[in-house]
């Protein structure tokens, strides 16, 4: 009696080092794609993303920054770390790019605990362009003007504001600026973006945060400051409701804008610099 016999073949998967993805059956090739497939772009694999950048000579050509925001935060930080290495002696000769704690409190200690602050000026700071009495308390040394430096804010301030802006990054250098009491700078800032083009990172609704703002007159009992405090949480945007969490705050720990980990890191880290006389502990659960 005859028996009928089946065979199959294995179908492996295979990736080859041009990063193709591809199926064979014995010598039978049966699929294949690689990264100019629209399918292979959903997988978002780093292995093409490192082979374009070096071939570009990512690292060595310092004209080419790839389009990622994280990166070129990276890279604007190691520049400005260059310099302030430069200004400032260290003990440690191995030290290439200096931080903000070493700014601060010197060589790194094993034991946090036991880091201390050198003591700074505290300071009552007006809006540079409104008729408001109101004062922000605001901490200021050696120290920590180095080190908001390095954070990209100090002396670098307006640079870094106009910076954003020509990054279509409206809502941030707004933020930034109101951090910094430069209400019209802000105002400003939102209305170039209501204005650019939405395919520009352009929103229209940003002229009625440009008109809220307006409003402002830093009066603790305000109609203004009880409305805008009602409905910040409604705002989508991170920089929006840090700029009216600043406004509105009933206290001056900041802490809603401190700990939101949707704002930049180098933002939150500079505006606890500026503005508590404890940064350090906030940075700590900032970061843990």
């Amino acid at each position: 009696m005859d028996t009928e016999s089946k065979g199959f073949g294995r179908v492996t998967l295979n990736w080859s080092p041009a990063s193709e993805i591809i199926w064979t059956n014995g010598r039978e090739l049966l699929q294949c794609i690689d990264y100019r497939d629209d399918y292979y772009k959903s997988i978002e694999d780093v292995s093409v993303k490192m082979r374009e950048r070096a071939s570009q000579d990512y690292g060595l050509n310092e004209s080419y920054v790839p389009d990622d925001p994280k990166l070129r935060s990276l890279w604007t930080w190691i520049e400005s770390a260059k310099e302030m290495s430069s200004k400032m002696s260290t003990s440690d000769k191995n030290d290439k790019l200096i931080g903000v704690k070493q700014i601060l409190f010197g060589p790194s200690s094993v034991d946090d605990s036991s880091l201390m602050l050198k003591k700074s000026d505290l300071n009552y700071a007006q809006w540079t362009d409104l008729p408001s009495n109101t004062k922000i308390p605001v901490y200021k040394s050696d120290e920590r003007s180095h080190a908001l430096y390095l954070c990209g804010w100090g002396e670098k301030l307006d640079a870094l504001i106009d910076n954003l802006k020509s990054k279509a990054q409206y809502t941030r250098a707004a933020a930034i600026s109101v951090f910094n009491l430069k209400m019209r700078k802000a105002i400003d800032c939102l209305i170039s973006g209501s204005s650019a083009p939405t395919e520009n990172g352009g929103d229209p609704t940003l002229s009625t945060v440009a008109m809220a703002l307006s409003g402002y007159t830093g009066e603790k009992n305000s109609l203004w400051r009880e409305m805008c405090s009602a409905f910040r949480s409604e705002l989508n945007h991170p920089y929006l409701r840090a700029i009216f969490s600043f406004l509105t705050s009933e206290t001056e720990t900041y802490e809603e804008i401190v700990y939101d980990q949707s704002l930049e890191l180098s933002d939150r880290v500079a505006f606890a610099m500026h503005t508590q006389p404890c940064w350090w502990k906030m940075v700590i659960l900032m970061v843990y």
